[in-house]
């Protein structure tokens, strides 16, 4: 009974209950740890920061719970996408980061092509109002573009203003 109570504990320190992902605490630290095994391995590491699009239209137009209703699938989509490849977190508001082991740019664009393609497909709806959120997703892998995690998030959070400022709703490098 103590260690199940623990675990919960664990649980609700650890993961973001709107989107099934890790929280931000617990993703830098896992990352850290990601980014120094990739290393002493000689293996990349994949890294995704994501920005919903269209998040504050839908809280204006519909209210709150319909935007954190599209957060959540979001997040729950994203998740189902990282299943024994990564990690994921909720980064905050409506901005997720995951990390991706063993796979160089290329494997990390391949993915994020698949979160942008189920995004784009999945049948938002909420009180039989149909929602059209989109996905920017920026792209750096280790050890391609940086040398340890802050490096390596900073070059995929300048990715993802790139394909911000591209026109949104897409994968940027």
């Amino acid at each position: 009974l103590e260690r199940a109570y623990d675990a919960e504990l664990q649980r609700l320190i650890d993961v973001d209950d709107l989107s099934g992902l890790f929280v931000r605490r617990k993703f830098d630290r896992e990352l850290a740890t990601l980014v120094e095994a990739a290393r002493g391995l000689g293996r990349p590491l994949g890294l995704l920061a994501m920005d919903m699009d269209g998040i504050k239209q839908i809280n204006d137009t519909h209210g709150h719970l319909f935007g954190a209703y599209v957060i959540g699938e979001t997040g729950h989509l994203i998740g189902r996408e990282l299943t024994g490849r990564g990690i994921g977190c909720r980064f905050g508001g409506d901005e997720f980061f995951a990390a991706l082991r063993d796979l160089d740019t290329k494997g990390t664009v391949e993915v994020a092509g698949r979160i942008l393609a189920e995004v784009n497909r999945h049948p938002y709806a909420r009180g039989g109002v149909p929602l059209r959120p989109g996905i920017s997703i920026g792209v750096a892998s280790f050890p391609a573009d940086a040398q340890d995690a802050v490096s390596l998030f900073e070059c995929a959070d300048k990715a993802l203003y790139r394909a911000k400022q591209s026109g949104r709703n897409r994968v940027s490098l």
